[in-house]
């Protein structure tokens, strides 16, 4: 089994397969299993099997059998131990141990660059890069000596016989696929929500005076807010963006976002954008958070109900000013062209406002915009909101808002 490559297991059924193996794990199994599946996405390498690296690792998360790393270290795959009884390496969060695997993963499947910042303190000793591209061939590398020495005399006649370290990875991957896995359960009541990132990376006229692109911005919150929905439960469906990277997005044209979103059976959608004031060339003075439905009530469905929702949360949030909930034509407002039960199209702040738009280029900020969306989008829903178990590491503190 490659190392690099798409998951192919849910975060439920990963986290399923753990709690088979240690109940004690029920309170944040599926939080991780998401980590991990986001993460791997990032590298290119799969999460699931990550996964199953982990549980192996750590003895399914209890930490027990002479080892001396703890949970608290967050450090899920043994990186620096070379030794029994040496502690290893800490990480200051779950999310951080588990990119420090991933890229400690990727290291030994590619001498391609990562997608993150290195943050694996053990990434430079792989040598060459690429020298373990399955996760079998990880046994007398990763692991030493990666095989059961009561059943082969040597690392050659354990691969041999399919057995040893990555093939206990593998099997353990097809364990997981084997679980059920029902969609109604993973998804509260069924909701779908696509999320649009406004505009493209070029597209004319869309940027601060100094020349930072609104779609970036609209892509960092749909990015978290994406993260946001699923680790509640919620089905998204992307429109006009792949992941945090929008350098590349094309202006997707709306008609074809409407159709998209029609085409993928979703009950709500959100658009992500940022205002301007002005002809764009200097800051104003406009600022503040608005909400759009469409202006004629045939199209705007059950939009008032979800953007006062979603506003209430945002302004609760962010002491930015209330701008409220506005009405306008726009397309992806539109509930009937959608084929949606509500649509809303929110305005986070002023690009052409200088002190919004250093907000709106702060991962901190983007993130906590996308967090109070989706409360207000649980709030609509009656589902509950599960909140995040650590800001990633992109963030970073910004100054008190005024």
């Amino acid at each position: 089994m490659n190392i690099l490559g798409k998951s192919q297991v849910s975060a439920q059924q990963m986290a399923t397969y753990l709690i088979h193996r240690n109940p004690d794990a029920s309170p944040w199994a599926l939080a991780y299993a998401h980590l991990y599946l986001e993460e791997g996405e990032a590298e290119g390498v799969r999460g699931d099997a990550a996964w199953i690296q982990s549980c192996k690792e750590t003895g399914n998360f209890r930490f027990i059998g002479g080892t001396a790393v703890t949970f608290e270290q967050n450090n899920f795959c043994g990186l620096g131990v070379t030794k029994k009884g040496m502690k290893g390496h800490s990480f200051s969060s779950p999310r951080l141990g588990i990119r420090a695997q991933i890229q400690h993963l990727k290291g030994y499947a590619t001498s391609a660059p990562l997608h993150h910042p290195c943050i694996d303190p053990r990434y430079h000793y792989i040598h060459p890069k690429g020298k373990a591209p399955r996760f079998e061939d990880l046994a007398g590398k990763w692991a030493v000596p990666g095989y059961d020495t009561t059943q082969a005399s040597s690392l050659e006649e354990a691969m041999a016989k399919g057995i040893g370290y990555g093939f206990d990875i593998v099997a353990g991957v097809y364990a997981m696929k084997a679980l059920p896995f029902s969609p109604s359960a993973a998804l509260p009541n069924g909701w779908k929500v696509a999320i649009d990132a406004g505009h493209g990376s070029e597209t004319a006229g869309k940027r601060t005076p100094d020349q930072y692109r609104e779609h970036w911005m609209n892509t960092k919150i749909a990015f978290y807010l994406n993260q946001a929905l699923e680790r509640c439960g919620i089905q998204t469906v992307k429109i006009a963006w792949e992941d945090e990277d929008g350098s590349n997005d094309p202006d997707l044209a709306l008609s074809l976002r409407q159709q998209q979103i029609r085409q993928s059976g979703c009950q709500l959608s959100v658009s992500c954008h940022a205002n301007a004031h002005g002809n764009g060339t200097v800051y104003t003075s406009a600022q503040g958070i608005e909400t759009y439905i469409h202006s004629e009530t045939d199209k705007a469905g059950d939009s008032a109900a979800l953007a006062e929702a979603v506003q209430a949360y945002l302004v609760q949030g962010t002491p930015q000013k209330n701008r409220g909930v506005k009405k306008a034509a726009f397309a992806l407002c539109n509930c009937l062209s959608l084929g949606t039960k509500a649509s809303i199209l929110i305005e986070y702040g002023f690009m052409t406002n200088e002190y919004e738009a250093r907000l709106l280029k702060s991962d901190t900020f983007c993130q906590e915009c996308a967090e109070e969306t989706a409360q207000g989008i649980c709030a609509y829903l009656g589902i509950t909101y599960t909140p995040p178990l650590l800001l990633p590491l992109s963030c970073h503190p910004i100054e008190k808002r005024r």
